[in-house]
């Protein structure tokens, strides 16, 4: 498929630049419309078409650094997006060559922030962060395996897991609590686990 449609801009590449030979040679008198010029193809552009066709050729290359990308690492559709642009890809190249990788499921948003919900964990941060990510990729967090494991025994995991954190690193500023309290909450920790979890650690180490 690929080296067929590769055939097919090569030949459309030479019609164009056979046809601008003739018209320059001729002194645009070769019968042919300059202006633009046509091909006998159902009255299209050769131009349009290798426009299109090029257009073609940068999704693909932008699929395929796609699939570099998948292959190292989970990637969500927006931050693939972010990526393709700032490689200087058009946003309707890459918004194509993500609709592509979607189709294959080599990008999966659900899959992803499964990931991110289990990764987030597993480092012992907070899921504030990662739940916002989750949530404006449009996925439930309630139909994540990893999320429905964590609440099953999230009644006060949470409020311990931001405990160790602390315990791992103690601020040393005067206002401990505060300390603490800043330090979760840059951690990923919703704001009342941190004030909880801030509160308890400065009553105790007092």
């Amino acid at each position: 498929m690929a080296s067929t449609r590769h055939e097919m801009i090569d030949s459309l590449r030479s019609d164009i630049e056979r046809i601008e030979r003739r018209r320059d040679g001729d002194g645009g008198s070769s019968g042919i419309d300059a202006a633009p010029c046509r091909a006998r193809r159902g009255g299209v552009s050769l131009h349009a078409i290798a426009e299109d066709a090029d257009e073609a050729d940068q999704v693909e290359k932008a699929y395929q650094k796609i699939l570099r990308c998948v292959s190292v690492r989970e990637q969500s559709s927006r931050r693939m997006r972010a990526k393709l642009v700032q490689a200087g890809f058009e946003p309707s190249v890459a918004d194509a060559a993500i609709e592509q990788a979607c189709r294959v499921r080599a990008i999966d948003d659900t899959r992803y922030a499964d990931a991110l919900v289990r990764s987030t964990l597993s480092s012992g941060r907070g899921l504030a962060f990662a739940l916002r990510e989750v949530e404006e990729l449009g996925v439930d967090p309630h139909t994540l395996d990893a999320y429905c494991d964590y609440l099953e025994t999230a009644a006060d995991s949470e409020t311990t897991r931001a405990l160790a954190v602390i315990a791992a690193r103690p601020p040393r500023a005067k206002n401990k609590q505060a300390a603490a309290y800043r330090k979760l909450v840059s951690k990923g920790f919703s704001l009342e686990v941190a004030a909880d979890a801030a509160r308890q650690w400065a009553r105790e180490n007092a």
